[in-house]
């Protein structure tokens, strides 16, 4: 008999934590935080019908696949020195307008005949995938 009142004592003092916590989640409204994400949540998925799904699976195995591709440690020096020459360039809002002879200007630049070259490699790099994708991308259009 002593143990079913241990355990019974056990148990009431675990509903009444979690009623604590009930009523903490209610007072700081995190509770209708939950209840209108869950809601949203059922509605999604009462949204979604068999081709959106299969749609979403093909673009996320795309996306996969390019994230796969951009594990080699080139591509990733590259993307990561080319977002931190977009912070340091950092003029989109009021970039310098540069005409004829300001080009002419800038090339004896060694920062840009640099900037340059890579753009000229990765360009040829560029046909020559294009080139080689072009025919796949046509019999996947088929």
């Amino acid at each position: 008999m002593s143990d079913e009142l241990d355990e019974l004592e056990a148990e009431s003092e675990s509903i009444q934590e979690a009623a604590d916590a009930m009523v903490e989640l209610q007072q700081d409204g995190t509770l209708e935080d939950l209840t209108e994400a869950a809601t949203a949540v059922s509605l999604l998925a009462d949204a979604l019908d068999d081709e959106m799904v299969v749609e979403v699976a093909g673009l996320a195995n795309e996306l996969g696949l390019v994230a796969g591709s951009a594990t080699q440690p080139n591509t990733i020096r590259t993307l990561a020195t080319m977002m931190d020459a977009m912070d340091e360039a950092d003029t989109f809002e009021n970039p310098e307008k540069v005409g004829m002879m300001g080009t002419v200007g800038k090339l004896r630049d060694e920062d840009v005949q640099r900037g340059l070259g890579f753009l000229m490699e990765f360009l040829g790099a560029l046909g020559r995938q294009i080139e080689r994708r072009s025919e796949g991308y046509k019999q996947a259009e088929n």
